[in-house]
């Protein structure tokens, strides 16, 4: 039996020696990369580009699994998926390194999604508010900013939208769909029925809160700014009555201990963050255009400019309305539709809206993948 264990260890040490011979002759072929995207002023991040690996990943782990795998496929795809994002994020590194903004301090679902998308192996940003973010990229302290922008049961993020429709040459150019599955942690590893204090951003308390109810009745439920405050908070009672809720990344960061780990009301709680920064992105042929409008006041006016979308068979992916602070009692109605605003038959649909709104802003075509 050991024997044939030694023959196995082998076989993946010889397996190894290839993946590192192959990882680094793939690090030369990226360093070229960079030095040619340097010398034309291009931007390191290519959201089409990453979206086509991930299918293509994605085939090639259909087509590589054995006739009959000892690893659950679902599993062994999202691991190659997580490997290549590490892969893909010392790439960056090489070319030249990327920062990133999000919304901070440590620990907060933001920066869950931001090393998501990007890894380790790029510099964080931390930010006080989502304009400061905009700000960051706009000013080149940031390549790239992190935005929360929807959530499947809160829906849109206001404070989002807002910051996004000044001209501020920002655009939004990817996104990431962020599974939001709050743990429960604190300083001592005591069972839930002990728990004196539960803290958190009102949203996680709000998320959780048939949760708390069934687990932890009898802890008096006290808001914070973030979850990661609420981490800061838990870690100063060394006594692990207070606990908090939030991102697993609070657990290293705040020197925690997971007491569970996921206290959804739902588990299919999603918030679409989108990324933000100064590049345009070209058509995959599966893309999501966000936009803005407004219309005049005039009877059948919204009716009609909605109709455009349908005479272009334009799918519509949602619909929301935010009033005008320097217009009371009028609104911006912010869509996201399906197709890229420089393809057909989007744009010639965009020609159309031009004519019949008050105002057209495109916020970004994207990929839509996620």
């Amino acid at each position: 039996m050991a024997a044939e264990l030694d023959d196995i260890r082998a076989e993946i040490d010889s397996i190894d020696r290839e993946i590192v011979r192959l990882l680094v002759a793939r690090m030369q072929q990226v360093a070229l990369v960079g030095e040619y995207k340097r010398k034309r002023n291009l931007p390191l991040y290519a959201p089409e580009r990453e979206a086509a690996m991930s299918q293509k990943l994605t085939a090639l782990c259909e087509t590589a699994q054995p006739s009959a795998p000892l690893v659950n496929p679902h599993t062994a795809r999202q691991s190659i998926h997580n490997i290549y994002r590490q892969i893909i994020s010392s790439a960056y590194k090489v070319e030249g390194g990327l920062k990133v903004a999000y919304l901070g301090p440590e620990g907060t679902w933001s920066h869950q999604a931001a090393y998501n998308r990007f890894g380790n192996e790029v510099t964080f940003l931390a930010c006080t508010t989502f304009e400061a973010i905009i700000h960051a990229v706009e000013s080149n302290q940031a390549d790239y900013g992190m935005l929360p922008i929807e959530n499947s049961i809160a829906g849109f993020v206001s404070q989002t939208l807002d910051p996004l429709m000044r001209d501020t040459g920002v655009r939004i150019c990817s996104q990431i769909k962020q599974p939001v599955h709050n743990c429960l942690l604190a300083a001592a590893p005591l069972p839930p029925e002990q728990l004196h204090t539960i803290t958190s951003h009102p949203q996680a308390l709000k998320q959780c809160s048939t949760w708390l109810s069934k687990h932890c009745p009898q802890a008096r439920r006290v808001p914070a700014d973030s979850t990661a405050a609420a981490a800061q908070l838990a870690a100063a009672d060394t006594t692990g009555h207070t606990a908090a809720l939030g991102s697993p990344m609070l657990e290293k960061i705040y020197k925690l201990h997971m007491l569970s780990e996921t206290a959804q009301n739902d588990l299919s709680n999603t918030t679409r963050f989108v990324i933000v920064g100064k590049q345009g992105t070209r058509p995959t042929g599966k893309d999501r255009t966000s936009l803005a409008f407004s219309v005049n006041h005039t009877p059948g006016k919204l009716a009609a400019v909605l109709n455009i979308f349908h005479q272009y068979s334009i799918n519509m992916l949602c619909l929301n309305a935010r009033p005008m602070p320097s217009a009371p009692w009028r609104y911006l109605f912010f869509a996201d539709v399906e197709g890229h605003h420089t393809a057909s038959p989007l744009k010639e649909c965009l020609e159309a809206l031009r004519h019949n709104t008050a105002e057209l802003i495109i916020l970004g075509s994207y990929p839509d993948n996620d």
